[in-house]
């Protein structure tokens, strides 16, 4: 976990990596134009610059580019998918909003705050989501009984009550469960043996 901002990571070697987002530490440099970077993936891809070598190749027409980013912008040109690259990994989307909110996987940013408690999300409708849970509404209703949720993903959760289906199935015993919450807790039996 992260001691400046707290976020947690899954895999204990991202965190020095996350932490530069914290200060100004860029330890990766060119050693061509001297020019420094948070990440050794931005050196890699600013090194095929000084290099003649083109390893990206338009499918359409057959002209090559250096960066990926580069021929992901040019391919607009036959089509326009994707014109929007994130540097940091190369993934396009289609619209800035949607690299804007990506590039907050890379950041850790959480630019939308509650003003109730003050917790950070990454987008405005994850936020909207949350603050439910500071009111009493619950304007999700289930059409076969009536029963109000905050949320819509606790309703459809919920619709499972009133049907037979158990879509949530153990892997190693098969047992079904109706949530899969309850299959979270029935695995425990299993490592327990």
């Amino acid at each position: 976990m992260c001691d400046v901002c707290g976020k947690g990571f899954r895999i204990p070697e991202y965190i020095p990596i996350h932490k530069r987002i914290h200060t100004d530490e860029k330890p990766y440099k060119c050693d061509v134009c001297g020019k420094i970077f948070k990440r050794s993936s931005y050196l890699s891809c600013h090194k095929r610059l000084h290099s003649d070598q083109k390893l990206y190749k338009c499918d359409v027409c057959g002209k090559e580019f250096k960066r990926s980013k580069n021929l992901s912008m040019h391919k607009s040109v036959h089509s326009a998918e994707k014109p929007y690259m994130c540097y940091a990994c190369c993934k396009v989307f289609k619209n800035s909003s949607d690299l804007a909110r990506h590039k907050r996987t890379h950041t850790g940013q959480k630019p939308y705050k509650c003003d109730v408690c003050g917790k950070g999300f990454k987008s405005s409708s994850n936020l909207s989501m949350h603050k439910s849970v500071h009111t009493d509404q619950k304007p999700h209703k289930c059409d076969v009984c009536g029963k109000g949720f905050k949320t819509s993903s606790n309703l459809s959760g919920h619709k499972s009550v009133h049907t037979d289906q158990k879509p949530y199935q153990c892997d190693v015993c098969g047992k079904g469960f109706k949530r899969s919450s309850n299959l979270s807790g029935h695995k425990s039996v299993h490592s327990a043996e």
